[in-house]
């Protein structure tokens, strides 16, 4: 196994690709693979404040042990950095990068899938509504949030911890502690 860390922002230095990939034979950083196989990016979750790196690294582990090619996306989080669209813009360089470099990586282009685990999952979503659904076949996910206001409801549940959270993701989304449910709706999003 391979593991590379490629950055993909030339100001943002958190805004990087985690790279797990598998090697036959042994090969040198700048040569290229002599097979192909298919990709799975990994979008974590960690509710826009911060990327959930544990429960990501086990997919991906999960994912190489299939036989994929797997990427670990490290996307824009917390305020003001996450204001959506930006992190659907990651997204769309991660993708860009990965089928730029497909022969670099042992990448077969046509059998690319995205993974969107907890809020990662509502961030594939945004993007998909930005390609207007022209992704539906390579989108998959586990634990997904991706309606906002049933979200926030969920929250509130927890209390004054709940509530805190649910701003801090506000703040981090939207620049604001609490949008209102109409703002909510307009980036929510049905499986």
């Amino acid at each position: 196994m391979v593991i590379r860390q490629i950055p993909l922002h030339p100001t943002f230095e958190s805004i990087t690709l985690q790279a797990l990939l598998w090697e036959y034979p042994p090969i040198a950083e700048d040569e290229l693979f002599e097979s192909v196989r298919p990709a799975v990016i990994i979008v974590p979750g960690g509710g826009y404040l911060s990327i959930d790196a544990q429960r990501a690294e086990k997919i991906a582990l999960s994912e190489l042990a299939k036989g994929n090619q797997v990427f670990i996306l490290n996307y824009r989080v917390g305020a003001p950095f996450a204001h959506l669209p930006m992190p659907a813009i990651d997204l769309a360089e991660a993708i860009a990068h990965i089928e730029g470099h497909a022969t670099l990586y042992g990448v077969d282009t046509t059998r690319v899938q995205l993974l969107g685990e907890g809020t990662g999952a509502h961030l594939i979503k945004v993007f998909e509504a930005q390609q207007q659904n022209q992704l539906r076949h390579m989108l998959r996910y586990e634990n997904p949030i991706v309606d906002l206001v049933a979200f926030k409801k969920q929250l509130m549940k927890w209390g004054a911890e709940g509530h805190a959270l649910f701003e801090q993701l506000c703040m981090a989304c939207f620049g604001t502690l609490s949008p209102t449910d109409e703002t909510l709706s307009a980036w929510s999003y049905d499986l």
